[in-house]
C-alpha cells in the first residue's frame, strides 16, 4: 500500500489581480474617466457561519448609469476563527459623475446557491458593504 504524504499548510495568503476596463467614447461633459484601485489583505468574520457556506467569494461591483462591472473572486476558505488572510487587489476604471449621487462600490461577500444540498447557478449575498466614491478625490 502506498503512503500519503501531508503537505503542511502554507501561511502564504491567497495572491489575485482583478481589472475592469471602460470604454468612453460617448460619455456626458459631466462625466470624467477615472480608476478605483483598493487591496485587501484579510478578512474576519464577526459572526460564524453555517458549515455549508464556509467556501465564500467577494465580489466587488459598480453600477453607475448604464456600466456595471463585476469582479468576483475565487472561493475563500476561513480558518476556524473566521479569518482569511488574502491579497486581493481590485481595480475598476469607470464614469464618475460631478452631478449625480451614482458614484457607489458595493462590496459583498458571497457563496454559491444551493437547493437540497446541490449547488445551483448563482450566488447568495451572506454580507454587503457600499463605498461612496464621490468622497474621494484624484
Amino acid at each position: 500500500m502506498m503512503e500519503q504524504t501531508k503537505v503542511p499548510p502554507t501561511s502564504k495568503p491567497l495572491s489575485m489581480k482583478l481589472f475592469s476596463t471602460w470604454e468612453g467614447e460617448r460619455t456626458a461633459p459631466h462625466c470624467i474617466p477615472r480608476t478605483c484601485t483598493f487591496k485587501l489583505q484579510s478578512l474576519k468574520l464577526t459572526k460564524p457561519l453555517d458549515l455549508e457556506s464556509s467556501n465564500l467569494t467577494i465580489c466587488a461591483s459598480m453600477s453607475v448609469g448604464n456600466f456595471r462591472r463585476s469582479l468576483r473572486t475565487d472561493e475563500i476558505n476561513p480558518n476556524s476563527q473566521g479569518i482569511a488572510e488574502l491579497d486581493y487587489c481590485f481595480s475598476f476604471q469607470y464614469p464618475h459623475y460631478l452631478k449625480r449621487e451614482e458614484n457607489v462600490l458595493k462590496l459583498s461577500l458571497q457563496r454559491r446557491k444551493r437547493y437540497k444540498n446541490r449547488t445551483i447557478l448563482g450566488y447568495k449575498t451572506v454580507a454587503i458593504g457600499l463605498i461612496d466614491l464621490s468622497q474621494y478625490t484624484a
